[in-house]
């Protein structure tokens, strides 16, 4: 098992925002880019060095990739033809 001194701080980030949240970002793009900057600040406050993410092929990853996030790798999955897109940013 790895030695949790030893493993690197990092945020994952998994929860499209609630109704609540959208609204106190603001709504659409914009809304969401500032609701993901605020993510990263927190997580840098918070001593972590990298953020990763998963996204669909037909979802955000033009979005993700405009915000400084790259690609880890992809998996196939349904429906046929899509994958999820593994992506990672350094925060430091």
């Amino acid at each position: 098992m790895p030695d949790a001194d030893r493993l690197e701080p990092i945020i994952t980030l998994t929860d499209a925002p609630t109704a609540e949240e959208e609204h106190a970002v603001g709504s659409g793009l914009a809304g969401f880019s500032r609701l993901l900057r605020l993510a990263e600040d927190e997580a840098r406050q918070r001593g972590c060095v990298s953020a990763v993410l998963y996204t669909i092929s037909f979802q955000a990853p033009g979005f993700y990739e405009r915000h400084g996030y790259r690609v880890l790798g992809t998996v196939p999955c349904l429906p046929p033809g899509t994958s999820r897109i593994f992506m990672t940013k350094p925060l430091s």
